[in-house]
This record gives structure tokens, sequence and C-alpha cells, in this order.
């Protein structure tokens, strides 16, 4: 597993104190006790710079605390910016004295919330992004040629036609965790 950068572990638990008093939340809120009740009544999160977000079961070991990966799950932002990072990864030059450029694909905060998606009925989702974001420049075909074969020692920094499009790469994401055994992307933010 990757390091978390920026990104700080999220724990999170199956009740709400804060909606309990809304159109059928207690019985949402039994619900996820029951599913969360597998998992050790609590579920952590961390994403990582490697661009997967990571759920662990929080079931205890002898009174030990115990953590074990239950998923790892690659959230559209970072699936569209890890070919920037395979390629960093394959094109570094191992020789140079300097770290090689990287990109921080899921580095910035994550929150979770239950959300009424429609009169009574609830559905949990983490919500995040991709941090400061990577900086990236508009990339010359060649960048996609076998590595070496333009001798490449860092990330080509070649400019629009406009000169307009540099900056950075970022992106949001939201992933459904009411089936927090299935995480499923949610589509409207693809």
């Amino acid at each position: 597993m990757a390091d978390s950068g920026h990104a700080s572990p999220l724990l999170v638990w199956p009740d709400n104190t804060w909606l309990k008093g809304m159109d059928n939340y207690l019985t949402y809120q039994a619900s996820m006790k029951i599913s969360y009740s597998d998992w050790g009544e609590a579920v952590g999160f961390i994403p990582t710079n490697e661009g997967l977000l990571h759920a662990f079961s929080t079931n205890a070991k002898n009174s030990i605390p115990a953590y074990q990966e239950q998923w790892a799950f690659l959230p559209m932002p970072a699936l569209q910016l890890s070919i920037y990072q395979k390629y960093l990864l394959e094109t570094r030059d191992i020789t140079a004295t300097i770290n090689m450029p990287r990109t921080t694909l899921l580095g910035g905060p994550i929150t979770v919330h239950d959300v009424e998606v429609s009169p009574g009925t609830w559905r949990r989702f983490v919500v995040g992004t991709t941090g400061v974001g990577t900086f990236l420049l508009p990339k010359e075909a060649r960048v996609f040629t076998k590595a070496g074969e333009w001798g490449v020692s860092s990330t080509p920094k070649i400019q629009s036609s406009n000169n307009t499009a540099l900056g950075n790469a970022f992106g949001i994401y939201a992933i459904d965790i009411t089936s927090i055994d299935v995480p499923s992307q949610v589509p409207e933010l693809l």
C-alpha cells in the first residue's frame, strides 16, 4: 500500500445521531448496523497516492484492535491519471540524484455522509478529491513511444498549441458504500 500523502484516514460508524429524527433514518441505521457488524462495527478508510481508496474492518482480537483490508477501490479520477504515474515509473532515470516526479492520485481529504436520495430512502457515500492535483502539462505524441527510444530523463514539458492548457489535474469522486461489501462508483460524477 502506498502512502496517503496529505489525506488523513477516516474511521466511520454506522449511526449518525444528527439524522435520527429524519424520515425512515432509524430503519436505515438498523440495516447499516447489521452490515457493519461483520466489519467490527466501524470501517476505516485510507486514500493513497497510488490511486486506491482502501477499506479496513476494525475487528478486535483478544481485546487488541486488528485492522484488515477488505477492499480497495480505484475511483475514476485516479484511473484517468494513473497512466501518467505508470509512465513516470517506467521512464525514470534511476541514476538521477533527485527523486522522480510523481502524481498524487488520491492526496485529498475524504468524508462520509448519509444522503436522503428520495423521500425516506437513504444511501451512504464516501466523497473525496485528488487533493491539490497533479501538475500536468499537455504531452507530445512521442510520450507514448516505447521507453528509452527518445532518451527521456524527465516528463516532457510541452505547451499546447494555444499555450493555455497548463495546470493541475484535479478530480472529485463519490463511491456508494451503502452496501459496504460492494462499493460502487457514483456515475453522476464520471
